[in-house]
């Protein structure tokens, strides 16, 4: 068979893979695209609920009834965290990170709508010293915290007005099946965790941290939220 017969399959072959290779360049691009989109309205979403909760926050004064729970309830680490509710969502507080000029409201249960919006709580509290939060690999949510180095300062604003601040310790990789690990063991070394999807989503980027201390809310006297030496991380 002469070359001049074989020529013209061969040119539709190469049509084909160039076709083939601009569909998939045009993919790539589409989804590029949408991630940078959806972590656009990832930032627009934190930035509305922050600036509703923070006014709240800022008048945010129980009944006398609340407070008075709240007394009777002070040293008991299993009671419920306060919460606010901004438009349909439910949150405990702003989470700061001063490193990276973060101020990002914190949704107080967790699931994937929610965390297209903010931050959530994934287990525990920060009574108990376990609190874990998570939030998806968005720029202005919790990318960067991959690589905050250890001794960063890290606050949650509490809505009743409390404030506790914590210390970055450590960065662990964990993989997305690890929960239990996660979400703080008995013999724990840190009070709080913050993680989110590694680049590429493969495992989890958990950031320990240690609580330095804690403010009271303004309507609560010192003796009410005094934390024991003890507990008080060096």
């Amino acid at each position: 068979m002469s070359n001049d017969k074989i020529k013209p399959a061969r040119n539709k072959k190469g049509l084909f893979s160039i076709i083939l290779g601009l569909l998939l360049l045009a993919a790539a691009l589409l989804l590029v695209v949408y991630n940078y989109y959806d972590a656009y309205l990832a930032e627009l979403d934190s930035e509305f609920y922050k600036q509703y909760l923070l006014e709240d926050m800022e008048s945010y004064v129980p009944d006398e009834d609340l407070m008075w729970d709240t007394y009777l309830d002070s040293q008991d680490p299993n009671r419920k965290m306060p919460t606010i509710i901004v438009g349909e969502e439910e949150f405990i507080g702003v989470l700061e990170v001063p490193l990276y000029s973060l101020a990002l409201p914190v949704m107080s249960e967790c699931d994937y709508r929610k965390l297209k919006h903010a931050p959530c709580v994934y287990s525990g509290t920060y009574y108990r010293n376990d609190l874990v939060i998570c939030a998806h690999n968005y720029r202005k949510h919790f990318s960067n915290l991959k690589w905050i180095p250890a001794g960063s300062e890290i606050r949650l604003l509490a809505v009743d007005g409390a404030t506790y601040t914590y210390e970055v310790k450590e960065i662990e990789t964990l993989k997305p099946t690890a929960v239990k690990e996660m979400t703080v063991p008995e013999n724990r070394e840190w009070d709080m965790t913050l993680f989110t999807c590694t680049t590429g989503g493969q495992a989890r980027a958990a950031v320990r941290c240690v609580m330095k201390d804690k403010t009271p809310p303004k309507y609560m006297s010192n003796e009410w939220y005094e934390m024991p030496e003890s507990k008080v991380k060096k």
